[in-house]
C-alpha cells in the first residue's frame, strides 16, 4: 500500500509538472505572437518614418529653391518708403474696415 502511495504522489508530482509545463508553452506562444505583431508594426512605423522624412527632405528642398523674387513684396515695385508707407496705410484702412464690420 506504501508502494501505492508513492505512485499515486509520483503521478500527481507529475501532474503537476505537465500543468505547469503547458502553462509555460502556451505563454511562450502568446509572447512569441506578440512579438511578431510588435515588429510587423516597427517594420510598418519605420517604412512611415522613411516616407515622412522623404517627404521632409524634398519640402525642405523645394523650400530652399523658391527665389526671393517670387515673392509678392520683394523686388523693385515696393523699394521706395513712400510705395511701403502707401501699403501700410492701404492695409491699416482694410484692418480698419474689417474691424468695424465685426464690432456691428
Amino acid at each position: 500500500m506504501a508502494e501505492l502511495s508513492k505512485y499515486d504522489l509520483f503521478m500527481n508530482e507529475l501532474t503537476s509538472m505537465e500543468k505547469e509545463l503547458y502553462a509555460f508553452i502556451q505563454e511562450r506562444d502568446d509572447l512569441r505572437e506578440e512579438k511578431e505583431s510588435l515588429l510587423e508594426r516597427i517594420e510598418e512605423l519605420e517604412k512611415e518614418n522613411a516616407e515622412l522624412k522623404a517627404k521632409h527632405s524634398e519640402m525642405l528642398a523645394k523650400f530652399n529653391n523658391i527665389d526671393s523674387e517670387s515673392f509678392i513684396f520683394s523686388g523693385d515695385e515696393f523699394s521706395s518708403p513712400e510705395e511701403r508707407e502707401k501699403i501700410k496705410n492701404r492695409i491699416n484702412e482694410l484692418i480698419s474696415k474689417i474691424d468695424s464690420h465685426l464690432r456691428s
